[in-house]
């Protein structure tokens, strides 16, 4: 099929740009008005833990090309200087506005509910007390403090928050060993990791029952830190947050796929800096940690009174919130399922589509659970990309394996940031007599499919799940995908296919029904998209219409 040649750059979007422009779709959903206070707090932090993934992978990615391949362009003409730069002011833009909303919107919206955030210069003489106290007895026994004068510079966690303090001696105090002195004339910088084992919400004493007036950890250790430090009082304080290079290839010809995803795991947490969020109650210790993690200013992102939208969604734990939020999704059951009764022979009538959530999810978890307690069913075979924790598809498996199943799953373990838990979940089935498989070399097994062998009669018969989503119960209630239960030989033949090719040695045979990447899938699209083309007229315009998450093929 000929194609037009398009000069690169002149029809194309650059796809980081692009990406923080979804982003910030999603922050002005966090501004409509319209919506309860909480749920604009979600979005919000919605935003920046998707700018952590963003920066750990995307833009960790640009700065290897930067490094590995500084003249190439991509699609949109930029090279990787320009993509960064671009980066840097686009993210900036958002993030700002992010905080904005949070002082001029979301604060003064709580604080109209009762809920009113105060800093410790704002606190009463009671609240004062009050504060020092809890400090003393649960948090500071919590903190390590951590010296930057050591031969290494230490280890920042990856995306957790710290507090950094410029210290200086008190005078009249002397260093009873100057081993455990600072050097002289160095500058004297201590970081601090905000603990995560405790809530970074703290309700405050206060005279009025309908007020609930709070603070952080954060705000009462960047306040009290210096009590770390016997002999030293704290100049300036900063809060701060790295995220850490993520963009890490697993070695694929490892004999144990386990363990080099586990080295993988490790690697991560000791990766180059890719990105530093701030308050900016000190440009001091900002240039000293910027130079220490070997950032440039476009990799700095401080704000004025920086609050993390996560610690306020805490407040969604507090009593009577419950008007803060949207009312619970009720969703209906699927009328082809009947919920008191196996599926096999509601789909061997007819295939069933699946909409969450405007459905039940409960008909995927029930077909599993039916397959493993039935006595006819002979094998399970399933793939897994993330699923959540706690999940009944994982209780369901083992189950199935208990009872005499041969039950196979196909466990991803390069979905990223989901490594460490399906290494778990690998590892529990295993346990339970799964014969788990680890995916293909060099390519992840993205597809959600997962078949049943009954036994029926004198004959087998083979039930097909397929799916857009996940088998996650939890993110099904909010995340639109559609399924597909069926009992249709010749598709329960490309399922057979599918499994025989990702889990063992067979040829690439052409499936009827099915398409797979990377291979034939592309090209079917494309020869539909060309057909769609061909038949479109004045008087009878073709439509195409597509749901997905991002089109980065440049052919497609």
């Amino acid at each position: 099929m000929a194609t037009a040649k398009i000069q690169v750059g002149d029809k194309f979007f650059n796809r980081e740009l692009s990406w923080i422009e979804f982003n910030d779709r999603v922050l002005r959903e966090g501004l409509r008005r319209d919506i309860p206070l909480l749920e604009q707090l979600n979005f919000l932090s919605i935003v920046t833990s998707n700018f952590n993934e963003f920066f750990q992978v995307r833009v960790a990615s640009v700065k290897r090309l930067l490094k590995n391949s500084p003249g190439g362009k991509d699609i949109s003409g930029r090279t990787p200087k320009q993509q960064l730069k671009d980066i840097s002011a686009r993210a900036r833009g958002v993030m700002q506005a992010q905080q904005e909303a949070i002082q001029k919107q979301i604060i003064p919206a709580l604080a109209k509910e009762g809920f009113v955030c105060k800093r410790p210069k704002q606190f009463t003489v009671q609240q004062k007390e009050f504060a020092q106290e809890i400090f003393k007895a649960q948090i500071l026994p919590l903190l390590t403090p951590l010296r930057t004068d050591s031969q290494e510079f230490p280890r920042i966690a990856n995306l957790k928050w710290h507090a950094a303090f410029l210290l200086k001696p008190i005078a009249g105090i002397k260093i009873a060993n100057q081993e455990f002195a600072a050097k002289p004339g160095a500058q004297i910088v201590a970081l601090v990791q905000i603990p995560d084992a405790i809530p970074n919400l703290i309700w405050l004493p206060g005279d009025k029952e309908s007020v609930k007036e709070f603070t952080t950890v954060s705000d009462l250790i960047l306040q009290y830190g210096s009590q770390l430090f016997d002999g030293y009082e704290a100049s300036k304080s900063l809060l701060f947050n790295v995220a850490l290079d993520a963009d890490f290839a697993v070695d694929e010809d490892a004999n144990d796929i386990v363990q080099a995803m586990q080295e993988v795991l490790v690697a991560r947490q000791s990766s180059f800096a890719v990105r530093m969020v701030c308050d900016k109650s000190s440009s001091e210790l900002q240039k000293f940690l910027a130079q220490k993690l070997s950032l440039k200013s476009d990799d700095i992102y401080a704000f004025d009174n920086l609050v993390d939208p996560a610690t306020l969604c805490e407040i969604g734990e507090a009593e009577n919130t419950d008007h803060l939020r949207n009312k619970r999704w009720e969703n209906f059951s699927n009328a082809a399922l009947p919920e008191d009764e196996p599926y096999w022979d509601s789909i061997k009538r007819r295939d069933v589509i699946l909409h969450v959530p405007y459905e039940s999810y409960n008909p995927v978890v029930k077909f599993l659970n039916d397959a493993a307690d039935d006595p006819d069913v002979l094998s399970i075979k399933m793939t897994l990309y993330r699923t959540g924790r706690g999940s009944p598809i994982i209780s369901a498996l083992e189950q199935a394996a208990r009872n005499g199943k041969q039950v196979t799953v196909l466990v991803e373990l390069k979905a990223r940031f989901d490594e460490e838990r399906n290494i778990a979940w690998a590892e529990e089935l295993e346990r339970a007599g799964v014969l788990v498989v680890y995916g293909l070399v060099n390519l992840k097994v993205h597809a959600k499919i997962l078949m049943v062998i009954r036994r029926e009669e004198d004959s087998f018969k083979r039930y097909v799940h397929l799916a857009t989503g996940n088998y996650n119960p939890r993110t099904a209630r909010i995340y639109s995908d559609l399924s597909l239960f069926t009992a249709n030989h010749e598709i329960a033949n490309d399922a057979t296919k599918f499994f025989n090719i990702v889990t063992g040695y067979s040829a690439l045979q052409k499936m009827k029904y099915l398409s797979m990447a990377p291979v034939d899938l592309k090209s079917k699209l494309l020869s539909m998209i060309q057909r769609e083309i061909e038949l479109s007229t004045p008087q009878t315009p073709g439509l195409i219409i597509a749901k997905m998450n991002s089109l980065a093929d440049e052919e497609v």
